[in-house]
């Protein structure tokens, strides 16, 4: 198997303010002024919890002074009690808006605040409205424009592209809008500007290890993997701990075949980050490379429990049995594949080796058949492992029969089959639940009407998925409305 490319590029998320500041200061001045300042103090060191300590002490003197409850959500923004913010800033917001004179830019700035904290929590809705108001506020408010653009970039990468643009223009010389621009062209496949972005975040800021391990994901997609472990170095020596940068650095050094450095970080990454489903893949897949296939089946395992659902975990198990000679084992994994995935049609010709492998003359030509009608060359690709019929035959003992051979071997008419015998290969991928009655239809070359109406003809119920029972219940509640 291939290296899983590396993972998707890290925004640099919302940024909140560091601190609240007013020209009009609480009336109890010097006592408040003080402990915000202490307060300030400690968040700036990363002591939230002393931070809000000193903001609730400010709070309790002086309950009208909007900057302590700004501050004190800033500490909670960042403590990451997003919804203890939220309240903290509609406090700041109805208390800066009742004074006298109230400053459009320190609405501005809470509004904004406010937004990074709902979009925090994916109240995304909310989150652009606010980052809307502070720029309203605040139009020269690059930090509401990089957030704002952090939003869309979750749907509408092109209005993000202009807020981050409009965040460059009014603070050239601010990193984060340049490091999410560069994502927002990324995710573009737009390499070369994205690495633009980040060359220019470099500038501004040349110890940010993200930006780094982003560029290098850039230039491993461009190809330029020298480049690229160039990049995850410089991000690994400025934070050893970087799982990420390991995990990408293996899928590299992966590609250029370099096994061993791969699984040494991958290694690494997993010991950082032991939840690291993809290193536990691509580490797996360097095994199965290597041949080492107990390992590989370790690692394949793995990935299943942390995900169940991850498919070519349970292809590439099945691959390391089918190597090992455990073919039950591997048609089980294979099975398994086809029911998460029924529609990649590639894992019915690679169950149907399987069956071919223990004598299963049936279900081989089943699978292969489903194969050939999904628009799988089995031909081809068996030639092309094989070699011939006979090579296949010598390396594994077994003799196919003459109706297999006839499918193995390339044919100058196209594939044809009756529909009868189509219909009836859809519904045995049907009854043994691989198969939606939808896509078995498909397979069957009918409508799933046509399809449901001869269930009855093979003894088989219209609910014979839990698919089919999820469509029909959304049908009748659909019905129902």
């Amino acid at each position: 198997m291939g290296q899983q490319l590396s993972q998707e590029p890290t925004l640099v998320y919302y940024n909140s303010s560091s601190a609240y500041t007013d020209n009009t200061l609480s009336p109890k001045q010097d006592s408040v002024g003080l402990l915000n300042a202490s307060g300030i103090e400690h968040a700036e060191n990363g002591e939230y919890n002393l931070a809000v300590n000193k903001f609730s002490a400010a709070i309790e003197l002086d309950p009208e002074y909007a900057g302590s409850y700004c501050n004190r959500g800033i500490a909670y923004f960042y403590r990451g009690e997003y919804e203890k913010a939220i309240e903290d800033y509609n406090e700041a917001i109805k208390l800066t808006l009742a004074s006298e004179t109230p400053h459009d830019s320190n609405c501005a700035t809470i509004y904004n605040d406010r937004g990074a904290a709902y979009g925090s929590q994916g109240e995304h809705d909310k989150a652009i409205e606010d980052f809307t108001k502070a720029i309203a506020l605040d139009p020269c408010n690059a930090n509401a424009y990089n957030n704002r653009g952090l939003v869309h970039s979750e749907n509408e990468i092109d209005i993000a592209i202009e807020d981050y643009s409009t965040a460059i223009q009014l603070a050239p010389n601010y990193s984060s809008p340049y490091v999410n621009r560069g994502v927002a062209y990324h995710n573009k496949g737009k390499y070369d500007l994205a690495i633009n972005d980040y060359n220019r975040a470099i500038e501004l800021n040349p110890d940010h290890f993200v930006v780094y391990n982003n560029r290098g994901l850039a230039y491993c997609l461009k190809g330029d993997l020298d480049r690229a472990i160039e990049d995850y170095n410089k991000a690994i020596n400025q934070k050893p701990s970087y799982a990420e940068a390991y995990y990408n650095r293996g899928a590299a050094y992966g590609i250029k075949g370099k096994t061993d450095l791969a699984i040494k970080d991958f290694d690494k990454s997993i010991k950082l980050k032991p939840d690291h489903v993809s290193a536990y893949y691509n580490r797996g897949g360097t095994y199965l490379i290597k041949h080492d296939f107990n390992q590989a089946i370790k690692d394949f395992t793995t990935v299943i429990e942390l995900n169940p659902d991850y498919t070519e975990a349970y292809s590439h198990r099945g691959n390391a049995y089918r190597y090992k000679g455990e073919i039950q084992k591997a048609i089980t994994d294979y099975t398994k594949s086809i029911v998460l995935k029924p529609k990649v049609a590639e894992s019915y010709y690679t169950r149907g080796k399987a069956w071919l492998r223990i004598g299963k003359w049936e279900e081989a030509q089943r699978d292969l058949t489903a194969a050939i009608l999904q628009g799988v060359d089995i031909t081809d690709k068996f030639h092309n492992t094989y070699g011939s019929i006979e090579a296949f035959e010598k390396k594994t003992g077994v003799k196919l029969p003459e109706g297999i051979v006839e499918l193995l071997t390339p044919q100058q008419e196209p594939f044809e089959i009756d529909k009868g015998t189509r219909v009836a290969l859809a519904m045995k991928y049907y009854e043994n639940e691989e198969l939606s009655s939808g896509l078995a239809a498909r397979l069957a070359g009918v409508s799933r009407e046509e399809f449901m109406y001869l269930m009855g003809d093979y003894g088989l119920s219209p609910f014979g998925t839990a698919e089919d029972l999820r469509t029909e219940l959304e049908n009748a509640r659909k019905t129902s409305h």
